[in-house]
């Protein structure tokens, strides 16, 4: 064995972006109640009926005010101006739905964001591991669910929603790329 060995540690910061905004949701509880979700396992969704619904044009004010949160996201933190949405949905819990641990991405300017249309203080946090999750230590940070958060992660992060123990938890999700 060799006296001259040489063990170089690294590390890394994944970082979470919370935001807790103001914004009366009136359009876009209207706009659920028109619409059909589509029951899934676990959870209803607009993913799988239409898989961006930030498009709809009943949601320009929800669109608007969603991408100016994206954008300052993009030219404070990532130093960028432009973005793309690639794919947004609402999904709603009732008392016990979850949803399993998933990732959304895996490349390096792709991130995901959660909107909290809909929570109390009894709605399932959202629970975010490490890259590699559950191949690396369990380590893990509980974001509480609460009306008009946005949480902005990169989308290799995998998170996942343990049972709701509110009677309907909302939330608005999309995932979008950062141009050059």
């Amino acid at each position: 064995m060799s006296n001259n060995l040489v063990i170089n540690k690294r590390s890394f910061d994944v970082s979470l972006y919370e935001m807790d905004l103001d914004y009366t949701n009136q359009d876009v509880e209207k706009y659920l109640h028109e619409i059909q979700m589509s029951e899934e396992e676990t959870v209803s969704t607009t993913y799988y009926t239409n898989n961006n619904v930030i498009l709809d044009s009943k949601l320009i004010y929800f669109k608007d005010f969603i991408f100016s949160y994206v954008y300052l996201f993009c030219k404070n933190v990532v130093n960028k101006d432009k973005f793309d949405i690639k794919n947004s949905w609402f999904q709603t819990y009732k008392k016990e739905n979850y949803h399993t641990v998933h990732v959304h991405n895996t490349t390096e300017y792709s991130y995901s964001l959660i909107f909290y249309v809909k929570a109390s203080e009894n709605s399932s946090n959202t629970r975010f591991y490490l890259p590699g999750f559950p191949y690396t230590p369990a380590k893990m940070i509980d974001v509480q669910a609460k009306q008009n958060r946005l949480v902005i992660f990169p989308g290799y992060i995998p998170h996942q929603v343990p049972p709701n123990k509110d009677e309907e938890r909302i939330i608005f999700s999309a995932n979008f790329e950062v141009l050059d």
